[in-house]
């Protein structure tokens, strides 16, 4: 990470520099989730229609094949067991991308430190701890960037066909619930603010 960082900072001042050194650091660590991540998507979304087909070998059993009912329960314990494994595959693999993360970060605040002519232990401490702990916490959920608006749409679409306009309600309450939960987190960013400059105040008492 200490190599990207400085060749984003020789390219350019943008405030993304951070964002793009991690990128460039860490990035077959990040695109290392992604197979995992279709692999659950495709457990997710396939299950539906697993059960339609059961039931309608069920409503019509005396007609059809036994080894045809055997077949679908086994292909819907298959795409369980698949969804299972891609959730866990992905974890870890953000999970030690997220670990990779904050070392190198924490290893950028250090080297700064023996730069700088003087800085507050607290704020050394949030640098060295709180800081990279958010940046690196939110690599673990990265993923979420793009499976979630793939499995919404991959929802809504047998949604659509099976229950016709109505299906869109959710849509609608998603829509109407995003004001509240943007009001939720700037409320949450506010509070979590005043919480370091607590902790600054009680590690400079302290110190």
């Amino acid at each position: 990470l200490t190599a990207a960082w400085d060749h984003q900072v020789s390219q350019t001042d943008s405030p993304w520099a951070l964002a793009w050194a991690i990128w460039e650091a860490y990035k077959w660590d990040i695109l290392r989730g992604v197979f995992p991540s279709l692999v659950q998507i495709v457990g997710t979304l396939t299950p539906p229609f697993i059960t339609a087909m059961l039931l309608d070998f069920l409503a019509n059993r005396e007609t059809r094949d036994l080894s045809e009912g055997v077949g679908l329960a086994l292909l819907g314990v298959t795409l369980k067991c698949c969804e299972v494994f891609g959730f866990n595959s992905q974890v870890y693999v953000y999970d030690r991308a997220a670990l990779r993360v904050h070392a190198g970060l924490c290893q950028l605040v250090y080297r700064k430190s023996l730069r700088v002519s003087s800085v507050s232990t607290g704020n050394a401490s949030n640098l060295l701890t709180v800081d990279p702990s958010a940046i690196s916490g939110a690599m673990a959920f990265i993923s979420l960037l793009w499976t979630s608006p793939l499995i919404i749409l991959g929802s809504l679409v047998p949604m659509f066909v099976w229950l016709g306009p109505s299906a869109f309600v959710a849509i609608g309450v998603i829509l109407l619930m995003l004001p509240f939960n943007l009001w939720v987190m700037k409320k949450l960013d506010l509070s979590e603010s005043k919480i370091m400059e607590l902790k600054d105040e009680r590690i400079r008492s302290l110190t």
